[in-house]
Parts: structure tokens; C-alpha cells; sequence
């Protein structure tokens, strides 16, 4: 397998630093243009660096541009792994060649290398084979949830005996990775929360409502949950609350595509909604979002649902309550209890000026937020440390 240039690139960075992302994604070719779904992170790079992006990629005759979007034409696309999501053990088998395609087309001194962790297992081995480079690190999920989903199998005995070999041997091999490099992390990092040195917060964005006509604050008296069926994501939790309670209340469900969950009572699935416009013309037709979800890095849906006037209810787990402030722009409540969601979501209903304090609140404090924003510190932070860090 040979990595290929596919795309013509036109130099407008602000720094000759050169960016590289290795990213386990699946990017299409058409008609000589490039697209994904949600590209905005990777196209703000280019206004700070040279950008390159080592990814999967995918010749097509056609494009739905409702899913996926123009990468910019200052990125330039390499296509790397034969398979979007190629699996660690692939990648250590093939160690020496992955090695030789990136120093055939980096330079191994100067470059930045960029990498999403552990981005199930496949950027550990990238991480490692990268480590003495200049290598950003992004932790935007838990290793602990992947761990759990990917082993959703075992008993709860087995998964827990597994789990006092594995993160052990997790923890070793990630100290080793971060030492020296720049890491970032969203909601909640993996490891060492002490170190502030070279690990940085930063608050993941998505593009977010900007449109003040959207914003309703009357009831409705509906609400909405935004995610997959895994089980890490309780959608249960919230479909039984609906079942349970006497309030007058109907329940929409974005992402899932499943005609069984309609035929509830009370319940409506508007499947997955990739167009942007769309999705927030539904979501801000509704008061509150339920957040059940456990282990989660930092999550977004509860950013947007803000930014379209709509309250998040949110279990208090993982990282969410680095951005949901309880009582200020949201609530949050006790993991995996119906009990305590139904008390969050009654709380609201029964208290108006509540309600519209939290509101008003998320759309202040979302307002201060973009995917633009967020870029910008980090590269910033990119260009800064790898300029003029010393190793103590």
C-alpha cells in the first residue's frame, strides 16, 4: 500500500510550521474536492499552520453534502490506511511501513505531528512510534468507557478483573507518551490531573446555533435526548421517565434510526439529522435535553442544546460538569436515577423564573464559545510551547 497525494494545496498559513494529523477517519473524493462529516476543526488549522492529514480515503461518483461537508482546499490529504478505522493490532503489524510513509512525506524534525487519544487503540501505537517528535495530543474520550463498551460482553466480574491488568498497563504507557509532549484534554483527562504543565483544557466545540429567532422561551413541553442507543449513553434512563411520569410530556430522539422506539407512547425519532439548519430548527422547538449519559469525556450536545435556548439536564458523570454549571446554566443530577431526573425535570416545569435564569445563562455562556475561539488558543498554545520549550 503506497500513500498517495490526492489533492493540489495552495500555501496561506500564518507560520512555515507544517501540522500533521493522523486521523482514523473517512474522508471522500469527489470531482477533485474533499469531504467528511464536520470538518470545521480541521479547516480552521490552516489559518496557523501548513496542514496535512493522513486519513482514509474514499473515490466516489457522488457526494450528499447534507452529511458531508468540504474539507478546506489548504488541507492537503493523504490517503494512509487502506481501512477507516484501522484496528492497533494492524497498526503494529505494520509498524515499519506506517513509520516510512509519514517520514517519506514529514519532516521528522521540524513538523508537528497531531494526534486524537487514544482513538481506540490505533493512536496509543501512533502516540508511541511519535513520541520524540513534536507531537500534539488531543484526549477527547475515555479510555475507561471505550474499555467498558468494547468488552460490553464480560460480566461485570470478569470485566473487572481484566480492568486491574489493563489500566495499570494503560496508565505506564501513557505516562511514558505525555511526559514531554503537548497534550490537550476536553471535560475530564485520563491521567495525571495535577499536571498543568504541559496539559491544557480545552473546551470541545461544535458550530452552534447563531440564530436569536430560534430562541423560544414559552413551555412546550417537550423534551429531547440527542445520541446513540450504547448503553454508556442511558438512553433507558430517559425513556423511562417518560413512561413513569404524570406530566404531560413528549420525548424526541435525534441519531437513532430505530421505527420500535416510535411506536412508544409519547415518543417521536427524527433519525440522524446531519444538516446543520435543520437539526437546530428541531432541537429548539423543545425546553430541555435530557443528557443521561455516563463516562462522558466532555459531550457537546449540551453546548448546542444551550445555544438554542434549550436546558440541559445532565448525569453528573465524566466531564459534563465542566461546562454545565448547576443552577447557572443547567442541572445536573445523579448518575443512572430516573428519580433524581424526574426531581430536575419537575424542578423546571414547576419554577418559570428558574427555567429562564438557566436559559438565559447557557446563552450567555455558549456565546463566548466556537469551534473558531477554540482553535485559535490551541494553536497558539501549539506554536508557543513547541517554539520555545525547554525539557527540564
Amino acid at each position: 500500500m503506497d500513500v498517495k497525494n490526492y489533492s493540489s494545496w495552495n500555501k496561506n498559513s500564518h507560520t512555515n510550521k507544517t501540522l500533521n494529523f493522523i486521523h482514523s477517519s473517512k474522508v471522500l473524493e469527489y470531482e477533485g474536492k474533499y469531504y467528511k462529516q464536520m470538518p470545521n476543526t480541521w479547516n480552521e488549522f490552516p489559518n496557523y499552520f501548513d496542514v496535512n492529514v493522513f486519513t482514509h480515503v474514499d473515490r466516489v461518483e457522488t457526494v450528499d453534502e447534507n452529511i458531508y461537508q468540504k474539507i478546506s482546499d489548504q488541507i492537503e490529504i493523504h490517503h494512509l490506511f487502506e481501512h477507516p478505522s484501522p484496528s492497533k493490532k494492524h497498526v503494529l503489524a505494520n509498524w515499519s511501513h506506517y513509520q516510512s510513509a509519514l517520514d517519506a512525506h514529514c519532516d521528522p524534525e521540524e513538523d508537528l505531528f497531531f494526534l486524537w487519544y487514544p482513538g481506540r487503540g490505533m493512536s496509543m501505537v501512533f502516540a508511541y512510534m511519535l513520541r520524540h517528535r513534536n507531537l500534539v495530543i488531543w484526549v477527547n474520550n475515555s479510555y475507561r468507557a471505550q474499555f467498558d463498551l468494547e468488552r460490553s460482553r464480560l460480566s461485570g466480574l470478569a470485566k473487572r478483573a481484566a480492568s486491574t491488568v489493563v489500566f495499570p498497563i494503560y496508565n505506564a504507557f501513557t505516562r511514558r507518551v505525555f511526559s514531554s509532549n503537548l497534550v490537550f484534554y476536553t471535560g475530564e483527562v485520563t491521567f495525571d490531573r495535577d499536571n498543568h504543565i504541559n496539559q491544557v483544557a480545552i473546551t470541545s466545540c461544535s458550530t452552534f446555533n447563531r440564530n436569536a429567532d430560534r430562541i423560544n422561551r414559552e413551555y412546550t413541553n417537550k423534551l429531547i435526548y440527542i445520541g446513540s442507543q450504547s448503553y454508556r449513553k442511558r438512553l433507558s434512563d430517559a425513556l423511562e421517565f417518560v413512561e413513569r411520569t404524570d406530566r404531560d410530556v413528549k420525548l424526541t430522539i435525534i441519531g437513532i434510526n430505530d421505527g420500535s422506539l416510535a411506536k412508544r407512547e409519547n415518543v417521536n425519532v427524527a433519525g440522524k439529522v446531519y444538516d446543520n439548519e435543520r437539526f437546530y430548527d428541531i432541537l429548539s422547538k423543545h425546553d430541555i435535553l435530557l443528557f443521561p449519559s455516563v463516562r462522558e469525556q466532555q459531550g457537546k450536545v449540551q453546548l448546542e442544546a444551550m445555544s438554542a435556548g434549550v436546558v440541559p439536564v445532565c448525569a453528573d458523570s465524566g466531564g459534563k460538569h465542566t461546562t454545565v454549571k448547576n443552577y447557572y446554566n443547567g442541572l445536573l443530577y445523579e448518575p443512572e436515577s430516573v428519580d433524581d431526573l424526574s426531581r430536575c425535570v419537575n424542578l423546571l416545569y414547576e419554577n418559570k423564573k428558574l427555567y429562564l435564569d438557566l436559559l438565559e445563562n447557557g446563552l450567555e455562556y455558549v456565546e463566548t464559545l466556537s469551534v473558531e475561539s477554540q482553535v485559535e488558543t490551541m494553536a497558539s498554545i501549539i506554536q508557543n510551547y513547541y517554539s520555545y520549550h525547554e525539557e527540564v
